[in-house]
């Protein structure tokens, strides 16, 4: 299944708010944003995915953009600049193309939490 038909049976997000990451972009093409790597054949990243479309469907604008890649086309300077990935719906928060924040996995009881600490870091960011 492909990221926009995922996008598409899952996410009440505006479309303006989500990006899928061509496999030519890099970090340095996200001034902000949250990238999500997503694992199609990964039931751990697909179970991430819902979840943080649910959560940032739930917050009202501004948010920050979603931006979704597939892990099978990321481009060779981008996979550089992560760290491992597993499959496991790693989350980036991004800053002016840097990383400021991550979430390796979407554990239960962990990950909405996560995502709040890691939304006001982003906003702290922001700031600066």
């Amino acid at each position: 299944m492909s990221i926009q038909q995922l996008l598409d049976q899952y996410s009440k997000l505006p479309r303006k708010d989500v990006r899928i990451l061509d496999s030519a972009d890099d970090l340095d093409d996200i001034n902000s944003g949250i990238l999500f790597i997503m694992a199609p054949w990964s039931a751990d990243a697909l179970r991430g995915f819902q979840l943080i479309l649910a959560v940032l469907a739930e917050h009202d604008p501004p948010q920050p953009a979603l931006v979704v890649a597939d892990i099978d086309r990321l481009s060779p300077s981008l996979l550089e600049k992560l760290p491992v990935l597993h499959g496991k719906g790693e989350t980036f928060w991004i800053h002016r193309g840097r990383i400021i924040a991550k979430l390796d996995r979407y554990e239960k009881g962990v990950w909405k939490d996560a995502i709040v600490r890691n939304n006001r870091l982003f906003a702290s960011a922001q700031r600066q």
